[in-house]
């Protein structure tokens, strides 16, 4: 039992363990020649050794009833010997394992576990010795005594709750607490601790101020409910104290006078968070969902990032839409509560409403179950018309109306029949939008407003206003809400910009591009108004092609002023390229509708000769045949073809492009984009009688020639 080799070792305590079952008792010379060499050496502190403390922990395995419980006492002044304060502050510094002391304490720890068992008596001492050691190392996670101290308080599990309820103000004793539960090895200290959970919460959230215990609190049942996934869901009463600490903390959030840059104000948000999430993962409670929403109206310094991507999770990726349905229908309930913030209400939509109803309607599958008419009814009476008038509407955050279009386009988008019967006052709520002066909210209202024309009829003076108003937008730094509303109404031009009471003449153009001329003409100078206009024909291609005479000239001279002034930008390059293909594009079209009728022209002169040589047709298939006839003539000669000086606008612009890039054609990009480009204008296929005039990059290329 003495050897030095941890294998003979255990092939003794074997041998001793088989001894001991044949013969109940050993013959007292034996067992004092036996044990004299540990328990000589265990009466000086300075004389210990951790193999001698292995040895005298593997003979109170199976010796213990020849040991006396007092021999405790002198482990415990062996412990404090050793475990000197100076000693204790150089440890702290570094790697415990190394440290030989700090190894034969732990040692010291084991041995009480193996006493018999009136070793209870020695509990708080043994734990309070090893909170002060702990606390003076500054051990916040498991460390060397967690194993050895669980194994001891699980033995006497009653007591070690007990002892940690009579020291609940200690945060040490907490973190030491904490530390036991963590390590696994203390079941029994876990369940009673847990049948005793209501008495923790009542000692540690008596007062709601005293911010001192409720964070040790709140660390302890933390560190309880990671012992198992249904810990917290299945205690109620539990749950119920978190939350009304949470809203304690809120309460003291929506009072600008109440300071909360404290530290505490900082860890019990952060605490709380993450058990009432860990909750929700495993048991849907939508009451807690939306008061998770409310760590946003938290004002202090916390990590939040991941609450927004969990909401998602929890709500929008959920795959019962009947879930779904009750989250949305409780949503509209609290925004119907007037003690509930304005705040919460936005949040609630950006983070919860909003994501959900955009990931259920993208599925191609939904049948629309998830928003009722009862529900569509809430939203009118709560939200639209109240934001009809337009005072009420002056009222709200602008963060608000935004989530508030979002929502209403959603919902005119892909519930336009339930809608219906609201759009009188979803369009107030709208056109009231598109005449307030925040930028963000402007263009939501105008994403709206394009998406309810697309689905409504509507007066056509709002229809003109509108694109009007879209085209000469200043103010749209938000570029992807502005493509979103102009491409979202200019398709549905052609049908609803038409007044019944002026039908419009044959060969007429139309108002609305006509209107983007004249924003071409009157604000072209202009180098946001100009991008508008282009990346307007290069979306709609198809839309502006017979009306492509009233914009290519312009467009085409204004290609040099977006690609190559100072403040051009790699987007703006890669406009002006998508125009020549534009222009390029709609030029192979006309030819290709000026070949197909020439074909019809000489089918019909075949046509034609035939019936010279053939018996007369009747009077009324003559007449067919002579529209026909006419319908290709007239068809092969309509039709606006781009000027030779277009062209050559066009190539030259493609050519200085390809000329004055650093990047090379290799890499592929932009450039190569335009030079293939340039090549299929002057190919066989591309366009006829094009001149590329080469003087203009003449000094550019002598500048190579010379280098």
């Amino acid at each position: 039992m003495y050897s030095s080799n941890p294998e003979i070792v255990d092939i003794a305590h074997e041998g001793l363990r088989d001894v001991l079952q044949q013969q109940s008792k050993l013959p007292k010379e034996v067992l004092q020649s036996g044990l004299r060499p540990i328990l000589v050496n265990l009466a000086d502190a300075k004389r210990l050794s951790v193999s001698g403390l292995d040895g005298l922990a593997r003979f109170l395995e199976l010796l213990t009833n020849y040991f006396k419980v007092e021999i405790g006492v002198k482990l415990l002044d062996h412990f404090q010997t050793l475990g000197d304060q100076q000693m204790l502050m150089k440890a702290a510094y570094s790697p415990l394992d190394d440290n030989p002391d700090i190894s034969r304490m732990t040692r010291l720890v084991n041995i009480f576990r193996l006493l018999p068992a009136t070793a209870v008596q020695y509990l708080k001492n043994l734990t309070g010795l090893v909170v002060d050691v702990e606390a003076t190392l500054h051990q916040s996670a498991p460390g060397p005594f967690t194993e050895n101290l669980a194994k001891y308080l699980d033995r006497y599990h009653t007591e070690a709750a007990q002892n940690l309820f009579d020291n609940i103000a200690d945060p040490r004793y907490i973190r030491t607490y904490r530390n036991v539960i963590a390590s696994g090895l203390a079941p029994q200290l876990v369940e009673t601790l847990s049948s005793r959970a209501e008495e923790i919460c009542k000692l540690c959230f008596i007062d709601i101020e005293n911010t001192d215990a409720i964070i040790p609190g709140l660390e302890l049942i933390k560190q309880l409910s990671l012992t198992s996934p249904s810990w917290l869901p299945d205690r109620e009463t539990v749950l119920q104290a978190l939350v009304s600490i949470w809203r304690s903390i809120l309460v003291k959030a929506r009072d600008p006078k109440v300071d909360m840059s404290s530290v505490a104000y900082q860890q019990m948000p952060t605490l709380l968070l993450e058990m009432l999430m860990a909750s929700l993962k495993q048991q849907p409670h939508i009451p807690l969902l939306f008061h998770i929403v409310e760590a946003f109206e938290i004002r202090s310094s916390f990590e939040r990032s991941h609450v927004a991507f969990f909401l998602y999770q929890q709500v929008a990726l959920q795959d019962s839409v009947e879930y779904r349905r009750e989250v949305i229908d409780q949503f509209f309930q609290l925004y119907e509560d007037k003690s509930v913030t304005w705040a919460f209400k936005t949040n609630a939509l950006r983070l919860i409403v909003n994501p959900t109803l955009r990931t259920y309607f993208a599925d191609p599958d939904n049948d629309g179950s998830i928003i009722a008419y009862s529900t569509i009814e809430k939203i009118g009476r709560s939200i639209w018309k109240p934001l009809s008038v337009t005072s009420v509407a002056k009222e709200r955050e602008d963060t608000l109306l935004i989530e508030i279009y979002a929502l209403t386009t959603l919902l005119v988008h892909h519930c336009c029949s339930k809608v219906s019967d609201a759009r009188k006052d979803i369009f107030k709520v709208a056109w009231m939008g598109i005449n307030l002066l925040e930028p963000t909210v402007k263009l939501m209202a105008y994403v709206l407003t394009a998406r309810f024309m697309v689905m409504y009829d509507t007066p056509v003076k709002f229809v003109r206003l509108t694109w009007t108003g879209l085209l000469r937008l200043k103010d749209n730094e938000q570029r992807s809400l502005y493509r979103q509303a102009i491409d979202t109404l200019a398709p549905c031009l052609p049908i609803r910009d038409r007044d019944p009471n002026k039908p419009l003449a044959p060969g007429a153009i139309p108002e609305w591009p006509t209107r983007v001329r004249s924003v071409l003409a009157e604000e072209g100078h202009a180098t946001g108004q100009l991008v508008t206009v282009c990346e307007l024909l290069v979306n709609h291609p198809d839309l502006f092609y017979d009306y492509r005479e009233m914009y290519v000239p312009q467009v085409a001279s204004s290609l040099q002023k977006l690609a190559f002034v100072q403040a051009a930008t790699p987007e703006m390059k890669r406009l002006t390229v998508d125009i020549v293909e534009l222009i390029f594009r709609w030029e192979k079209r006309r030819m290709a509708a000026k070949d197909e009728a020439m074909d019809v022209d000489e089918s019909s002169h075949v046509t034609r000769k035939t019936r010279q040589s053939s018996p007369e047709p009747s009077p009324s298939k003559k007449a067919r045949l002579d529209r026909a006839g006419t319908a290709a003539s007239s068809a092969s000669g309509s039709g606006w073809a781009a000027p030779g000086q277009v062209r050559e606008l066009i190539t030259a612009h493609l050519l200085r492009l390809v000329s004055t890039s650093s990047d090379p054609v290799a890499r592929g990009g932009l450039t190569k984009r335009a030079l293939d480009l340039f090549k299929e204008i002057l190919g066989p296929k591309g366009l006829p009688n094009v001149n590329v005039k080469l003087g203009f990059f003449q000094r550019t290329m002598t500048q190579v020639n010379m280098k």
